[in-house]
């Protein structure tokens, strides 16, 4: 800064000099960009408080909104129990799946059932599960595979916990002719859909300790199909074992059959006439006998 001296006097008349000091451009420079830098804080400040005050805004709005929403949800939740009220209690419809033997084959049962190999269904209590021959017989065998064996034995945990409630097993066909190599031991389906439907229930009498009393078998051969037998897959689909949980006050199912009565020979009138009403009825009934536990072979 640049000094700049002028003689004065005061009133006793000595002489007194001031001194003006002049401010230098830096110090203008440091002072302009102070005022420069609070004027844009200021503006700064100011832009968020109000970009603040737009966003409480806007909550304040939202919160108001779910408040009326969950009002709103409220009323239409008592105006609902309100109308159930008036309606009584609900009733299941007629054939709706509930039961517990339902629900439990459903559950252990879920990749045969997604495979197409198990089929279940429930209409009045009677709750119906077809199990295709592949999954529990080898080509023209009665006795259970393994794999037949532990499918079996899951529905078989199920089957003895259904207390006092009948079981019918029964052995389909498709209406393809018997192999040579079977007609020795089994002249027809009939007899191959019988001795399958026996060993299920030996099965389960035995290993899955359901009481005998509660288990019938019988065979239909190929007169109840469920599919058509013109294609390979409804031939499959009819090769069939059906086990059918009935309900506990139905009738009682009876002792467990253990041997089929072989057809009467049609060479006779009385043969004839037995084997057409075989035929008209859909296959012939096992004859009734009680399953005993197998002996130590």
């Amino acid at each position: 800064m640049h000094d700049r001296g002028d003689d004065l006097s005061d009133t006793t008349g000595v002489p007194v000099r001031m001194v003006v000091r002049r401010a230098s451009p830096v110090a203008w420079t440091l002072c302009a960009l102070t005022v420069m830098g609070a004027a844009v804080m200021g503006s700064l400040l100011s832009q968020s408080l109000k970009d603040a005050r737009e966003e409480t805004g806007r909550a304040r709005e939202a919160t108001n909104q779910v408040a009326t929403n969950l009002h709103e949800s409220e009323s239409a939740r008592h105006a609902l129990e309100s109308d159930v009220a008036k309606l009584g209690p609900a009733e299941a419809e007629p054939g709706t799946p509930t039961s517990l033997p339902f629900v439990a084959l459903q559950e252990r049962l879920q990749a045969e059932i997604k495979k197409g190999d198990a089929h279940l269904s429930e209409v009045n209590g009677r709750v119906r599960l077809e199990l295709v021959d592949s999954i529990l017989f080898e080509p023209g065998q009665v006795a259970l595979s393994a794999r037949g064996s532990e499918v079996l034995g899951r529905v078989g945990s199920v089957l003895a916990g259904a207390e006092d409630r009948p079981i019918q097993v029964s052995g389909h066909s498709d209406d393809g002719a018997m192999p040579d190599r079977l007609q020795s031991s089994f002249p027809s389906a009939w007899e191959l859909s019988a001795a399958q439907a026996v060993h299920v229930v030996r099965f389960l009498a035995e290993h899955a300790r359901v009481p005998p009393r509660r288990l019938a078998a019988s065979g239909y051969g190929a007169f109840q199909p469920v599919a058509s037998n013109g294609t390979a897959t409804g031939r499959a689909r009819n090769r069939r074992i059906e086990i059918l949980l009935l309900p506990s006050d139905a009738s009682r199912a009876g002792s467990v059959v253990a041997q089929a009565e072989p057809p009467m020979p049609e060479s006779t009138a009385a043969g004839r006439k037995d084997a057409l009403n075989a035929r008209r009825h859909g296959g012939f009934k096992l004859a009734s006998a009680n399953v005993k536990r197998s002996r130590a072979r």
